[in-house]
């Protein structure tokens, strides 16, 4: 399965004023590869199933998914 995924960061333009364009394409390359590891993660948990039961379950654990990627946003630029 393949998706599309558009985020768009608040404030970014102040982001880049405020630390600069290198360190704000730091923030921005850590924001991608976090979110790119938390969707990866949630995607691999998925158990084999038939294709209804699978859209089932994956709108239900959607809720679940959502925070995990807020909670990643909350360790970026901390490292």
């Amino acid at each position: 399965m393949s998706g599309l995924r558009f985020t768009d960061l608040r404030e970014s333009t102040a982001i880049h004023d405020r630390v600069g364009d290198s360190a704000a394409f730091v923030l921005v390359s850590e924001y991608s590869e976090t979110m790119t590891r938390i969707i990866t993660r949630w995607r691999s948990d998925e158990p084999e199933r038939e294709p209804e039961l699978q859209t089932r379950e994956r709108e239900s654990r959607g809720p679940a998914a959502a925070v995990s990627l807020q909670l990643g946003c909350v360790t970026i630029g901390r490292s």
